[in-house]
């Protein structure tokens, strides 16, 4: 018995088949693509860092990595990383990454293993992405009830501001100004109160991965009374 299927039907199936084909295509080069970064990028990471020791955990398929460093070297105890890049291999889903603007991200928090001066908290953040918004306003609500919130403009960028006192904001500024020459820069936090330092950035290119670490790990020696906890 042959199934009867409508003319409207068959025509739909054969615009999915044709269209369907460059997806293929478009995966398995996007897939060499994706790789081969993120493989760059903790080649880069780990060269800047020289960890004395790793753990790497998976985000999704090919949609980035979380890792953690342990340094116990200079100012530093240890560094968390995250990694995220949309999903460009899914070859259908290009429009929604296009008209969401959705961007690579490298995110790098340090934590200090000396005491720092106490300049208080200060976080300046975009509130476009909402990855980088609910994580800082989630943290102002439940540690910083205290905080001064305000709007700012650094590089031509305006940001969202929440800090504790100025030499903390003025820090901030100025560290989002020395990252906006190597990328764009959609958070910085400078917080004493729990030893961190940490700022989230769409990278031009990954040769400013080195320029990144050294910025944050100066921020963190300026900071350090060299007190060990």
């Amino acid at each position: 018995m042959e199934l009867d299927i409508p003319q409207y039907l068959r025509d739909a199936m054969i615009v999915l088949f044709l269209a369907s084909l460059p997806s293929v295509a478009w995966f398995f080069r996007m897939r060499r693509i994706m790789l081969n970064r993120q493989i760059l990028i903790i080649r880069s990471l780990e060269s800047a860092f020289k960890p004395r020791d790793k753990r790497y955990w998976v985000l999704g398929y090919l949609v980035g990595f979380a890792a953690r460093y342990w340094i116990y070297q200079g100012p530093l105890a240890r560094v968390n990383i995250t990694y995220t890049v949309p999903p460009y291999h899914a070859f259908f889903y290009i429009p929604v990454i296009i008209l969401g603007r959705k961007k690579e991200k490298l995110e790098i928090e340090l934590e200090s293993r000396h005491r720092l001066r106490d300049v208080g908290v200060a976080h300046i953040y975009s509130t476009v992405m909402r990855s980088v918004r609910l994580p800082v306003e989630r943290d102002i609500r439940d540690r910083l009830r205290d905080a001064i919130i305000s709007r700012v403009k650094v590089a031509g960028r305006k940001y969202k501001a929440a800090y504790t006192s100025g030499e903390a904001l003025n820090r901030a500024i100025e560290l989002v100004q020395d990252l906006s020459v190597i990328g764009e820069v959609h958070r910085v936090t400078i917080d004493s109160r729990s030893r961190r330092i940490a700022a989230s950035i769409t990278l031009k290119s990954v040769d400013g991965i080195e320029e990144y670490v050294k910025r944050l790990v100066k921020e963190l020696e300026e900071l350090s009374t060299g007190e060990r906890i």
